[in-house]
């Protein structure tokens, strides 16, 4: 503990220096070789060491129960020796006296040493059963231990260890109380005491279990817009194997380390079955498909308004992109609208409205909604001329108010419109009081000014007739026979 060494020769002092011999001169190892060594250079001579066979003194000692041991107290042999308690010594006097204690017992000695000096020595004799335990990593090898590892420990300080093997067993490398194998069997251990009196045995039997599991990552399926998402559905031919799926392209909704974990995204997905007994695996691999293809509408355009001349207006034009996929068709609309067949790519309508197409791939279901498309109705078509009233006065006097006779529409809704431009045909005629005809129209809807033959009618009162008719869808006539007062001046 104090690093001191010192020197003595013929029992005087001679040098003493402090150092750590384990680790300053033997590198750390407590159990060396030494000796004695000499050298006469270029010359030679006989030189020659001689140690008293008691030198070293016992140390500690195990014996079993009923067996004996020889103690050595150390010093010159022709000293005297003293031993107590001298129980169970056959000599307590002598320097190396049996010892035969029936239990754990304590020896002092006393003696005179080399150089003159009384020395107290004692060595502790232990009485009790040699015992040896066998420990190991594992006592399977498994694909989790490849590697079975050995350590054997027994109460004895000195005794000699023997390692065997059978049923199969083989050692790989066996090193003092350690030993290692990475084959299957029993593997027995035995020790022996120092003097050969006591020995113990233990063993240990390592099995081999490499059992794997099978691993099925079931059938394929494919993600789309139908199906957003899949359950993988992996199984095994044992109810305790553990599932591990994993994927690198993929994407997992929630736990994987189920069987059927829900996927949200295709691609290659990996299952792991693992017997827990074993640590051994196999595996299966699996890959999803999906197609999540949205249709690209180019809307079309209405190839003109609806009116008399066109009654019916088809919507052409329209492209759906990428091509390949069965186009499920549906036209609506917000606004008025009607088609005859909304199920068509290119619809005809005889309704104004606001038109929207929305196409879904048959294939993956993915549906795609365009803008709206406006279908307009010329704003004198198919008009109802049953609300046609006539003024019963004008005032041709220039000032271009209420200057010429001309119908107009009673129904609030269409007031704003000329029933003239809605017209297909207006027949008027106008008489004075006498009866006499001043003005016939040649059935052109045009307004009448007051004039008859170029020249202004005389303030007054006339008859007027009308007859009307309008041919835009239905057939629609109409006449007006009433006064119609002149103010021309």
């Amino acid at each position: 503990s104090t690093f001191q060494l010192d020197v003595y020769f013929d029992c005087e002092f001679r040098l003493g220096t402090t150092i750590d011999l384990i680790n300053e001169v033997f590198e750390g190892e407590s159990e060396v070789w030494w000796g004695f060594t000499a050298s006469t250079g270029s010359l030679y001579n006989s030189q020659s060491v001689c140690l008293y066979e008691n030198v070293s003194p016992s140390d500690d000692v195990n014996i079993c129960p009923g067996n004996s041991t020889q103690l050595i107290a150390g010093g010159d042999i022709n000293s005297s020796f003293t031993w107590f308690p001298p129980v169970y010594l056959d000599d307590p006097s002598i320097f190396n006296p049996i010892a035969t204690p029936p239990s754990t017992q304590i020896y002092t000695v006393i003696y005179t040493d080399f150089c003159g000096y009384i020395q107290v020595n004692s060595i502790a004799v232990i009485v009790e059963p040699i015992e040896l335990e066998l420990y190991s990593n594992s006592t399977a090898i498994t694909c989790d231990v490849s590697e079975i590892t050995f350590a054997a420990t027994t109460n004895y300080p000195n005794t000699n260890i023997t390692w065997e093997a059978s049923e199969g067993g083989e050692y790989d490398e066996i090193d003092g109380f350690n030993a290692t194998t990475t084959s299957g069997g029993v593997y027995i251990v035995t020790v022996v005491s120092e003097d050969g009196e006591c020995a113990a045995e233990d063993l240990q039997e390592i099995t081999i279990d490499t059992a794997s599991y099978s691993a099925s990552s079931g059938s394929a399926g494919i993600l789309n817009c139908y199906t957003p998402t899949f359950s993988l559905e992996g199984s095994s031919d044992n109810a305790d194997a553990q599932f591990f799926w994993d994927t690198e392209d993929g994407t997992f909704f929630g736990n994987s380390n189920i069987p059927s974990p829900t996927i949200t995204a295709g691609g290659t997905y990996t299952l792991t079955v693992t017997n827990p007994s074993s640590g051994c695996v196999n595996s299966s691999i699996i890959t999803i498909e999906e197609d999540f293809t949205y249709p690209e509408i180019s809307l079309g355009y209405p190839n003109g308004i609806i009116s008399c001349e066109t009654p019916s207006v088809q919507i052409v034009g329209t492209e759906i992109e990428p091509w390949g996929y069965d186009n499920i068709i549906e036209w609506s609309w917000s606004e008025g609208g009607g088609l005859t067949e909304p199920w068509i790519i290119n619809p005809n309508t005889q309704l104004p409205g606001e038109y929207t197409l929305t196409i879904m791939f048959n294939e993956n279901g993915c549906t795609t909604s365009s803008e709206s498309t406006t279908i307009e109705l010329d704003e004198f078509a198919f008009i109802d001329i049953s609300s046609i009233a006539f003024p019963n006065v004008i005032t041709p006097n220039g000032d271009e108010f209420n200057d010429v006779l001309k119908p107009f529409f009673e129904e609030t809704s269409i007031m704003e419109i000329d029933p003239l431009q809605v017209l297909d045909r207006y027949d008027i005629t106008v008489h004075n009081r006498w009866g006499q005809l001043v003005h016939e129209s040649n059935g052109v809807p045009l307004s009448w000014d007051g004039r008859s033959n170029g020249d202004m009618l005389h303030s007054g009162a006339y008859i007027i007739d009308i007859y009307y008719t309008s041919t835009c869808g239905d057939t629609q006539t109409g006449s007006y026979k009433g006064v119609l007062e002149i103010f021309a001046d």
